[in-house]
């Protein structure tokens, strides 16, 4: 039977943030969460809700795979097939961690994963039922509230779910309003 690599296991040099780094930083997006991880450079060509880039060890942006709890995230429209595109509207709702692998992880994850790859892992739930709710505002008429909850049905069933909703209603000089809500569940 095979068990997925602890980053302390693997031959490649790997980072990973957990989700209270995450909210310690009041880091919503995935994009910032990664920001600070060495060889990796993110950059957004606006507020919330405009173009992000994020390139590992300097390669291009589709060079990067996104995956989430090991399955490949991917738009079929994009021309490069990457995940590109979603970047700007991928939001920690319910995640207990995000993995950054560096360096080429093509002999694992294909041939869109030749500057490494980002594992987006959900709370897996399980132990008694607990909640959480969020609510918070800013700058830029930002409003953001995010709800969770996780837990499991005796020993064998394990749940969680998460909910957020961001809307940022002035954006950058007062153009370029954002509205985004996400969703995100947990079964096993």
């Amino acid at each position: 039977a095979s068990a997925p690599l602890q980053l302390d296991e693997i031959a490649k040099a790997g980072e990973s943030v957990s989700a209270n780094e995450a909210r310690d930083r009041d880091e919503f997006s995935i994009a910032e969460a990664v920001r600070l991880l060495p060889g990796v450079r993110m950059s957004q060509l606006g507020g919330p809700g405009s173009l992000i880039s994020i390139h590992i060890r300097g390669l291009r942006s589709q060079d990067t795979a996104v995956l989430f709890d090991g399955l490949r995230i991917r738009d079929a429209a994009d021309p490069q097939g990457s995940a590109s595109p979603f970047l700007e509207v991928l939001n920690t709702m319910d995640t207990a961690s995000v993995e950054v692998l560096r360096g080429s992880g093509s002999s694992l994850y294909g041939s869109h994963a030749i500057g490494g790859v980002i594992n987006i892992r959900g709370e897996e739930g399980g132990g008694p039922w607990r909640g959480q709710l969020l609510s918070e505002g800013g700058g830029l008429g930002l409003l953001r509230g995010v709800a969770r909850t996780s837990g499991g049905v005796g020993e064998r069933l394990l749940l969680s779910a998460g909910v957020g909703h961001l809307n940022v209603r002035e954006g950058v000089a007062g153009a370029n309003p954002h509205r985004n809500t996400n969703g995100q569940a947990f079964a096993r």
